[in-house]
């Protein structure tokens, strides 16, 4: 069978570990030119057997390995299920890789979940996952042939048939074949199909049998995507969560911990959520967005709306807590995460999002917003949750939800994110409906190793390495911790958790820290037995403190109240300097292989001036401040700069030829630094903000700090409630560039913000007439939320052609009939031209609106014509936007706040903007769009007519007179012979014409009367 070239990412730490390996697939037949480099961490081969089997041999010798390189041409890569792909109740996970090879495509993979027997699998046409496996198309199939099977000619089967795979009993299919008709070029953005039941290869009698094989319904399903081939992969960690390319692993061989899960019925009872964690995870598993373009929150938020209506409906109670700010343990850890996240996004393209998920900027702010909307509880802690989370749960007897494997330690009930079914249904033991999903027990876990208690547990996570000290430092213990030879293990980390927690049954609370001291060299047992004896105490006494911000009954609270006081701390007795030492041969200038190869740049940020950090500052904090930071109004880094004078800036996809985006909003953060340090006694010094530099490297930048803004002195952060709302309101607007009031008091409140951002984003940049076309995009995309409104949340053409296709039909019919000339006048207020748009004028405009949430196919096949430009403008306004919103938050809301799920789609900005950018005159165009649906474009002309005067230098849109008629005549011309083709793609029969520009941009998009 052919031979192909793969990269194996392996842990390795010695030449020990390079013999092992080398062993542990010396035997193995179809392989050949093995190098297994130390140094880099890698092992490179030939082969002909699935990649799988290697993998399984490497990790056989205790070592991880991770796929990092396939083939050493053209390849791509699928993931069924989980964060990037989609199953019918997240049941079915796998990776299945493409390989081009002059002799054919190497079609490599796994998939478990699946039910035993033969699955038919297909290339379909569509790599849209929106709607699950049902908005994928139909087999590709570009010479229109009947279906058939892989050994048919092209004549008799369709491109994308590509047989069965067969599962064995435990439901994995593991196989590895090879394509002759199949390109990598052709199958890239497609989907790839996993069906329920057998394909008969087109030679059933059935109709359907030289459609689709009569394989049944679509089980699994993923997006294809190009993957990097040898050499090609650098990544270290993932952009959602920061996870390593280790930790990702784990993760997906977490089935070591499904023993200890049982099936959960959750209904009728509180539920404590990790608040960062799943806001998260909804966006990575569920939410569908297009991260390249900087965030849909419409669709994010409609997502989370869902999670928490679902949980209502189950008469279950959340009670959200959020980490605040970064303790002095987790500073490196977010350093190093955020250096990571530079790399990524530096490289970041439209195809990137089918395999790394990114967090949009302003992902929490949504995330709050909804909870506000449905009234759920939440709050905010002072430093980190997870201590808290556990408490309030253990305390209400209910369950946590996260994917955050500390909480297997914390002894309370635990749901894994992962774990909830995508439905609720109805109770089949009494009313209502149940979440079903599974719940972890620690009691199974001390029934698997008898001997084991909650006292122990704390131990556990030190030992297995967190952001308290890392594991590398009981590198000795683990060297004279017995071996367990009772069961295989998929991976390294699996097997020392179950030599940890044998090793710790044996053993009391004191004993078991006498054993991990004395096998540490003596300069590090006073850290560790600090780190020991803190992680126990935030265990038997964390703060039940949250409970009076989450409105839980006084009863309740009383009882929580008598619970902290009679917390006992805990306190290692005797001579840490004097404990027998098991092993008197250590080398104590030893270092271990993760210490040589610990990230110097990091390191090099961290020592080029000392960070000073007090803690202890927030206690010098004024009430109203600690108060409404425990509500949620400020973000978590105001604590970070109080207690360190630092902000590790978040990283967003931008244009990294540019500065960095966050240096445009630099005027609005000096003045919340300004406030905030008002409140701290001692002498005042500039801040530090870490961020990218221009060579795409992690760097550390001083901002001076300031206490007056324009020559005022800002007021102090103790007072800064008792100044009057007019005052604080001014210091908003004088930094914002905004001196003139009345304009802004023209624009609906609301609006306010959005728009006095829009100003200082623009007062900020060196030539302004160059973002003409944002700031257009930006106010036309005020319109959208004002259309769902009026009609519902659409953002599939299919599904609203399905719903008003016939309405929008009858409206244009009546219209002209009826000689339909509304007068609208353009005197009007924002207020009334909102109050006054019709409906059926928004059914009219919708169509235009739902095809630019959609992303332009041609990005997909012609990846050059992404515009990394336009996407770094739009992150440029959501730092300003972000950091306008904190510090209207800080003093005390002088304008409403904005809700940015109803004013910002990135998708839809990128696509109106690249679309603008080619008009002569935008508003000529923008009219033209909205020409049968008059009220908004009143609306419209309204909203330029108040922002204008904003602005010092107005969005320039056109040309020469002349040219701009000539422009405007061909472009209606276009727009009707755009609207006739069109009437052939509509999916059902229909009259009117719809506005479609997302995939022909020259056309100017309107209708015509019949």
């Amino acid at each position: 069978m052919l031979f192909l070239q793969i990269e194996f990412a392996v842990h390795m730490t010695c030449e020990k570990c390079v013999n092992a390996i080398s062993k542990s697939i010396a035997d193995l037949e179809g392989i050949r030119n093995v190098d297994i480099s130390l140094e880099h961490g890698t092992v490179t081969l030939e082969t002909n057997l699935s990649y799988s089997i290697i993998q399984e041999r490497i990790e056989s010798t205790g070592r991880q390995a991770v796929l990092k390189g396939y083939g050493d041409g053209s390849s791509a890569v699928v993931m069924l299920g989980g964060n990037s792909g989609y199953s019918i109740g997240n049941l079915i996970k796998g990776v299945i890789r493409f390989g081009e090879t002059s002799e054919g495509c190497i079609i490599d993979g796994t998939i478990d979940g699946l039910t035993p027997g033969e699955h038919g699998m297909h290339v379909h046409e569509c790599g849209d996952i929106s709607n699950g496996c049902e908005s994928v198309g139909e087999h590709f199939n570009p010479n229109n042939s009947p279906h058939g099977g892989p050994e048919d000619d092209l004549t008799k089967r369709h491109v994308g048939d590509l047989g069965n795979v067969l599962a064995d009993t435990s439901g994995r299919a593991a196989f590895r074949k090879i394509e002759k008709f199949l390109k990598i070029s052709d199958i890239i953005g497609r989907s790839l199909i996993i069906t329920k039941d057998p394909d008969d290869l087109g030679r059933g009698d059935s109709p359907e049998s030289k459609i689709n094989g009569n394989s049944g319904a679509r089980l699994a399903c993923g997006i294809i995507a190009r993957s990097s081939g040898l050499f090609q992969n650098t990544k270290k960690i993932c952009a959602c969560d920061g996870l390593t390319i280790w930790d990702e692993r784990d993760r997906a061989l977490a089935n070591n911990h499904e023993r200890y899960l049982e099936y959960y019925a959750l209904h009728d009872s509180y539920l404590v959520i990790d608040g960062n964690c799943v806001c998260c995870q909804l966006y990575t598993w569920y939410a569908r967005c297009n991260c390249a373009f900087g965030g849909d929150y419409d669709k994010y938020a409609q997502c989370v709306r869902d999670f928490f209506d679902q949980l209502i409906r189950c008469n279950i109670t959340p009670l959200v807590l959020i980490d605040g700010g970064c303790e002095d343990k987790k500073l490196k850890t977010i350093i190093s995460r955020t250096k990571q996240k530079i790399e990524i996004a530096s490289n970041y393209t439209l195809s990137s999002q089918h395999r790394t998920k990114f967090l949009p900027l302003l992902m929490r702010e949504v995330f709050k917003d909804i909870m506000n909307e449905k009234g759920i509880r939440y709050a905010q802690c002072i430093f980190e949750a997870d201590n808290s989370i556990a408490a309030i749960a253990r305390f209400l007897n209910c369950p946590v939800l996260s994917y955050d494997s500390d909480f297997y330690i914390y002894g309370s009930l635990y749901i894994p994110f992962n774990t909830l079914e995508n439905d609720i249904v109805l109770n089949p033991s009494g009313r209502g409906y149940i979440k079903r999903c599974k719940i972890y027990y620690v009691d199974k876990l001390f029934r698997v190793h008898y001997g084991l208690n909650q006292s122990l547990l704390p131990l556990a996570a030190v030992l297995l390495g967190n952001d308290y000290v890392k594991q590398h430092i009981f590198k000795n213990f683990f060297r004279h911790l017995p071996r367990s030879g009772r069961r295989k293990y998929n991976n390294e980390q699996q097997r020392r958790i179950d030599m940890v927690f044998d090793w710790l049954r044996r053993r009391s609370l004191n004993e078991a820290v006498i054993g991990i001291l004395s096998r540490l060299r003596k300069q590090e047992r006073k850290h560790v037995l600090n780190t020991i004896e803190t992680i126990i105490n935030s265990y038997i006494s964390a703060p039940l403190s949250m409970l009076y911000m989450l409105d839980i009954p006084v009863e309740i609270l009383s009882k929580a109240n008598m619970q902290s006081i009679s917390s006992k701390i805990y306190k290692f007795e005797g001579d840490i300097y004097n404990l027998t030492c098991f092993d008197k041969m250590i080398n104590d200038t030893e270092l271990s292989d993760r210490e040589e190869t610990e990230d110097r740049e990091v390191v090099n940020i961290l020592e080029e001036k000392k960070l000073l950090s007090n803690e202890s500052l927030v206690d010098d904090l004024p009430q109203w401040f600690i108060k409404e930071f425990k509500e949620s109004r400020f973000p978590s880094y105001f604590i970070d700069l109080i207690i360190r004078k630092l902000y590790v800036c978040p990283t967003q996809i931008e244009d990294s030829s540019y500065i960095s985006s966050i240096i445009t909003s630099l005027k609005i953060i000096s003045v919340i630094y300004g406030l905030l340090l008002t409140g701290l006694k001692g002498k005042k010094s500039a801040m530090e903000y870490i961020t990218r530099d221009e060579n795409k490297k992690i760097k550390r930048y001083q901002l001076e700090y300031s206490d007056n803004i324009l020559g005022c002195k800002l007021p102090s952060l103790h007072n800064l409630r008792h100044v009057p709302i007019i005052v604080r309101r001014e210091i908003l607007n004088t930094t914002l560039t905004i001196f003139n009031a009345s304009y802004i008091n023209e624009i609906p409140s609301i609006w306010m913000l959005y728009i006095a951002t829009m100003k200082y984003w623009i007062n900020q940049q060196e030539e302004p007439s160059k973002f003409s076309c944002h700031v257009y995009s930006l106010l036309f995309a005020l319109l959208f939320n004002i259309i769902d409104y009026n009609i519902g949340f659409y953002r599939i053409l299919n599904k609203f052609y399905q719903r008003f296709n016939r309405t929008v039909d009858n409206i244009r019919h009546e219209r002209k009939i009826g000689n339909y000339q509304p007068q609208y006048s353009i005197n009007s207020t924002l207020t009334n031209a909102i109050r006054e748009v019709d409906v059926n004028d928004c059914l009219i405009a919708a169509t235009f609106f739902i095809s630019n949430f959609e992303v332009d196919q041609k990005l997909h096949s012609q990846p050059k014509k992404f515009n990394i430009t336009i996407i770094h403008g739009f992150a440029e306004f959501q730092n300003c936007l972000r950091h306008s919103m904190n510090l209207n938050a800080l003093l005390g809301y002088p304008y409403e706040p904005t809700r940015v799920a109803s004013v910002f789609n990135g998708t839809f900005l990128y696509n109106l903007c690249s679309n603008f950018r080619k008009r002569d005159d935008v508003e000529a165009y923008i009219n033209l769009i909205l020409r049968d649906s008059p009220s908004l474009s009143r609306l419209f002309n309204v909203l330029l007519l108040k922002v204008k005067p904003l602005f010092n230098t107005a969005p320039q849109k056109k040309t020469d007179k002349c040219k701009k008629q000539r422009v405007k005549r061909y472009e209606e011309k276009k727009c009707i012979l755009h609207e006739e083709n069109l009437e052939d793609e509509k999916p059902h029969e229909s009259t009117s014409q719809e506005f479609y520009d997302i995939n022909n941009s020259f056309s100017i998009l309107g209708t015509t009367q019949h």
